[in-house]
């Protein structure tokens, strides 16, 4: 039993190793999401877990609390991989109690009534929800409801109950009702989706103008979409229109914690001189995920525009200096445009 123990330990140190930068995010991201529950007990409403946790994560990698090693590692994850923390924090600590009741009363049940396949594939499945989103895939949710209903469900009858039942019968026709309801209400949407979806081409090609105009129709319908919110603001903000790109992008910034939506929001009021504005928003992004360059390139490129020296100086040195979690094409051209400008002096 010890030498298994050992083994086990030995075993879960080497994955540690193996994966160790994402073990890292992991340990932060569920740090910060505490802190977030803890400052949100209430809960922030079900799909706004990333924008308030990204919140979250700028003001905790910006005090003095965060190490070097959580700032290297920070990121902009779209679900907690806690699905228990994502819970408390969209739904508040009431939902999150009723549900954990739910679920131990289920295992209880499952035990009790001898169903024990139906019990350890939900137990496995709460397992993996300690550290991934299995409830934030609709296949999984759906395979943990027909897990939930054998669970639950009654001996068998030798009677099978008919639709002449009045009660059988008008509870069919109430579902069917609603469903009905349902589907009317979502066609729009529906359709919506299918004009969106020839308009990419639009969009992808770079005819952000015709782009544009075929999504402006969309937008009440689709507002919380995230890709779609990302491209009528990008195709807003390359026709000059910044005021409605920012509008967008305030919508989809309190879905998701992606600093580059606060990058495009920061050169959209950069574009209209509202230099300080512009400053917050690239700050922003930095303080979101440290170990991206791009927004102190934005932010180096904003002081010279504006004339302060020193600032283009410090941001400047930062890009050439700091050294990123993944280099590639882009880290490198930015480096050498900031080499061009002759702000700083580089070996």
């Amino acid at each position: 039993m010890a030498c298994l123990f050992v083994l086990a330990i030995l075993g879960v140190v080497g994955i540690y190793h193996l994966k160790k930068d994402s073990a890292d995010g992991r340990l932060l991201m569920w740090k910060v999401s505490l802190q977030t529950f803890v400052h949100h007990p209430a809960g922030v409403g079900i799909g706004r877990f990333p924008g308030i946790y990204g919140d979250e994560q700028a003001v905790y990698l910006a005090s003095d609390r965060a190490t070097e090693r959580e700032a290297y590692v920070g990121g902009n994850p779209e679900y907690g991989f806690n699905e228990y923390l994502q819970i408390g924090i969209e739904q508040g600590w009431v939902s999150l109690l009723l549900f954990l009741g739910l679920i131990g009363y289920s295992l209880y049940t499952g035990v009790r009534q001898r169903r024990l396949g139906a019990t350890a594939s939900l137990l496995s499945l709460l397992i993996a929800a300690l550290a991934s989103y299995p409830f934030s895939v609709l296949p999984f949710l759906i395979g943990m409801s027909f897990l939930l209903a054998w669970i639950h469900a009654g001996k068998e009858s030798t009677k099978s109950p008919t639709l002449s039942h009045p009660v059988l019968s008008g509870l069919v026709l109430c579902c069917l009702l609603l469903s009905l309801v349902c589907l009317y209400n979502r066609y729009p949407v529906g359709q919506a989706y299918k004009t969106w979806s020839r308009n990419k081409a639009l969009y992808h090609s770079g005819a952000y103008e015709a782009a544009g105009k075929g999504y402006a129709p969309l937008y009440p319908l689709l507002s919380d979409q995230l890709p779609f919110l990302f491209e009528y603001a990008q195709c807003l903000s390359k026709t000059e229109h910044y005021k409605e790109s920012n509008e967008a992008l305030g919508k989809a910034v309190r879905i998701s914690c992606d600093p580059m939506l606060y990058n495009i929001m920061g050169k959209n009021h950069q574009a209209m001189k509202q230099y300080a504005e512009a400053e917050q928003c690239f700050r922003k992004a930095a303080a979101i995920v440290p170990n991206r360059l791009y927004p102190w390139y934005l932010l180096t490129k904003l002081y010279i525009e504006t004339g302060e020296t020193e600032k283009a100086m410090a941001a400047a040195k930062l890009v050439m200096e700091k050294e990123p979690k993944v280099h590639s094409t882009a880290i490198r051209e930015m480096r050498q445009e900031i080499e061009k400008l002759h702000i700083i002096d580089t070996p």
